[in-house]
């Protein structure tokens, strides 16, 4: 077998393979002769029948099957030789196969460019992290108290702050109906919808009152098929109710949320927010720190990596689409190309500064983040334990924590591990 490589791009391989005539021969005449000792031909004992009668009846099939055996082990043994790890499954064109000739063919395949990451340290990259004001917390328990707010019935037109029970009768975008999208009756509070345009409608609707809504789909709006399209949907007001919202006194906090008291709460919120607000600072300073190195170390995404992300994008939004309708691959393809292109760079530049770096995470750290998994669902240590080790998820918890530690040197919060 002979093959050569030629790389058209950085994350694609072309691989031309030949395989020697004497090889298609040789185990062409190997599978004839387990043939005639397998074979149960009318006329012949089994395990007697002539060579020369299987060549006649089962020639052709017995060859294109050689030549299918021999091509897929060829491909995999040029992979090996020419160090070649495809992401990709193999397109395999230009195949020459004629009798008492070479078998030749290309297979073309991507691959994981390989990459030298230059410049990562240094970057003035600052941690800002914003400071938890008191407002931050009024707004918590504000919405607390919006979560465990009661209803009852409201006679006439809705008014600002009301909640109305609307139903949908017809969905449509940029003039299509879409078949089987009919969103589930919702409860909204009046000067509170998810829409402006349908915010705007709202108030002055009694019950049995319908209307027809003209709306601009935001950009980032969950349900990719309408995300930044403009279309209509028609909704009746089935229910108005007024709405009262908790009292968020010690004796409700504690029956309803588990808490002392309303202190204990209010202490529990702030250092809530302020852990959120420490994730944000840091994820920024992340962000800026790989658009930096990124600025002077670009590289290419195989298209097959990308595919692949979007494919379980849109595994995990299926629940989101019972009815059958998910919108299409091409759709998702491009909302979510430069978010998967970004995450996947992201990743390669982190495990080759880690590798290079010899950032790693130590076995008391991948501990920690297992107790605290195991606490959340109180279930006992050493049974999470097993079952990661056994079901691999502990080899993502390691690389989670190498990854976290590399950015965290990369903006200044952990020292370089000295090598």
């Amino acid at each position: 077998m002979k093959a050569t490589v030629t790389s058209p791009e950085s994350w694609k391989k072309i691989i031309e393979v030949e395989i020697p005539v004497e090889d298609v021969t040789a185990q062409t005449e190997k599978k004839i002769a387990k043939y005639s000792k397998e074979a149960a031909i009318p006329g012949f004992r089994k395990g007697k029948v002539p060579t020369n009668i299987i060549r006649q009846r089962f020639g052709d099939s017995i060859r294109g099957e050689v030549i299918e055996d021999l091509m897929n082990n060829a491909y995999r043994d040029a992979c090996i030789e020419q160090k070649i790890n495809p992401v990709s499954d193999p397109v395999i064109e230009n195949v020459k196969a004629e009798n008492d000739a070479p078998i030749s063919f290309t297979a073309t395949v991507e691959v994981d460019p390989e990459i030298v990451i230059n410049d990562y340290k240094n970057l003035n990259v600052t941690v800002a992290i914003e400071t938890t004001e008191d407002k931050d917390v009024e707004d918590a328990l504000e919405a607390i108290a919006d979560q465990y707010s009661t209803f009852s019935p409201a006679e006439g037109a809705a008014t600002v702050g009301q909640v109305v029970t609307l139903g949908y009768s017809e969905v449509t975008v940029e003039g299509e109906t879409l078949q089987g999208f009919l969103p589930s009756p919702q409860m909204v509070e009046v000067g509170k919808a998810p829409l402006a345009e349908l915010n705007d409608i709202l108030a002055g609707m009694s019950v049995s009152d319908s209307k027809t809504v003209s709306v601009t789909y935001p950009e980032d709006f969950r349900i990719a098929e309408v995300a930044g399209k403009s279309g209509e949907f028609t909704v009746v007001v089935t229910a108005v109710q007024n709405k009262a919202k908790a009292d968020l006194t010690d004796e409700f906090v504690k029956e309803k949320l588990n808490f002392d008291n309303l202190d204990a709460l209010k202490t529990a919120i702030r250092a809530d927010i302020e852990k959120h607000k420490d994730e944000a600072g840091k994820n920024k300073a992340f962000d800026e720190a790989i658009d930096k190195i990124l600025e002077k170390n670009d590289f290419a995404i195989p298209p097959a990596r990308i595919s692949h992300y979007i494919s379980h994008i849109m595994k995990d939004e299926s629940r989101y689409y019972p009815n059958g309708n998910q919108p299409s691959f091409a759709d998702y393809l491009e909302r979510y190309k430069d978010v998967a292109e970004k995450s996947l760079k992201r990743f390669r530049i982190l495990d080759y500064i880690a590798n290079t770096e010899k950032v790693k995470a130590t076995q008391e750290e991948v501990d920690v983040k297992i107790k605290a998994i195991a606490d959340q669902y109180n279930q006992p240590f050493e049974t999470v334990k097993a079952a990661f080790r056994q079901n691999g998820t502990t080899v993502q918890i390691r690389e989670d924590i190498k990854e976290g530690k590399a950015l965290e040197c990369l903006v200044g919060l952990a020292a370089w591990p000295e090598n």
